[in-house]
């Protein structure tokens, strides 16, 4: 999750709005962690769902 805040930090416009809206409305470390939270709450929903992981719409 480090490397995609730092990523996102430099290039705002490269990744999707909410990860740009915490790294920009977070201190750096609170950011990581909810993206951390996040990617944990999907694999999980994944593992009990036993579904694979679909792209959500916009």
């Amino acid at each position: 999750m480090t490397s995609r805040a730092v990523m996102a930090k430099r290039s705002p416009e490269k990744v999707d709005l909410w990860t740009a809206k915490i790294i920009a409305d977070k201190p750096f470390r609170p950011a990581t962690t909810a993206m951390a939270n996040k990617a944990a709450r999907a694999i999980w929903a994944m593992l009990t769902k036993k579904q694979e992981y679909r792209q959500p719409a916009f």
